[in-house]
């Protein structure tokens, strides 16, 4: 329901990704009625280190971990936006810690920009992933930051959702 009115509000679609051994695996999705999509269905599996919700969840873990995992990641070039130099992906996560907000810029797949937000659990701690994708034939990643604050109060609903299932 969270996520289908957050599509029926800004036309793209959106999901929630989650950690999943070395990979980020989409666990929702609402699928937005343009005709022009990008098909990554619940359950796919996605690089961590090239898209916005990767990035998100490495950028907040601490520094050694951080640092162990992108040791053990693969780093293989997707596109010509691919991050595959540790420092300089380390730089961009400490850029992605400080916002809050994860970004792909056609980094997984060309012609696609994506923004990430956390949804955290009642110590502040990340859970998951809640992001939005579009094609940039219709949409730029500057587009998709407009609707950071949107894309916050939603996963800030689906954290209260989560609180109340634990209560």
């Amino acid at each position: 329901m969270i996520l289908q009115k957050l599509v029926d509000e800004l036309k793209e679609t959106c999901g929630i990704g989650i950690p999943y051994h070395m990979n980020m695996i989409y666990t929702n999705r609402a699928q937005t009625t343009l005709p022009l999509q990008i098909y990554l269905p619940v359950g796919a599996k996605s690089p961590m280190w090239c898209t916005a919700t990767g990035k998100l969840y490495l950028s907040q873990l601490s520094t050694t971990s951080r640092m162990k995992i992108l040791q053990g990641l693969p780093l293989d070039k997707f596109t010509k936006n691919t991050i595959t130099d540790i420092d300089a992906l380390n730089a961009e996560l400490d850029r992605i810690a400080d916002t809050g907000i994860g970004i792909d810029n056609e980094e997984f797949i060309s012609e696609m920009v994506a923004v990430a937000v956390p949804i955290l659990d009642k110590k502040s701690r990340y859970l998951a992933s809640l992001y939005l994708h579009a094609p940039t034939i219709r949409v730029s990643l500057d587009d998709l930051l407009t609707h950071v604050p949107r894309l916050q109060k939603a996963a800030q609903d689906v954290q209260t959702l989560v609180y109340d299932l634990q209560s």
